[in-house]
């Protein structure tokens, strides 16, 4: 299942399925989901509530080489 805070399947299954919806494609998703999860998704507090938004997303994307939605 999903979770975050630390590096690991479950963030690594988030940081796909987020990609994955944002990007609309799964190769550019499976490119780039690790790079994602590490800067990213890793770093979301444990036991906090958080959100992402697009533009966080775009932001990270931009930042770890790849690319936005179009």
């Amino acid at each position: 299942g999903f979770s975050w805070g630390y590096l690991g399947s479950g963030p690594a299954q988030l940081a796909l399925a987020i990609l994955a919806d944002y990007l609309r494609d799964e190769n550019a998703a499976l490119a780039h989901y690790q790079a994602f999860k590490e800067k990213v998704i890793a770093a979301l507090p444990e036991q906090l509530e958080w959100t992402l938004s697009r533009i966080d997303i775009e932001h990270a994307l931009t930042a770890i080489g790849g690319r936005g939605a179009e």
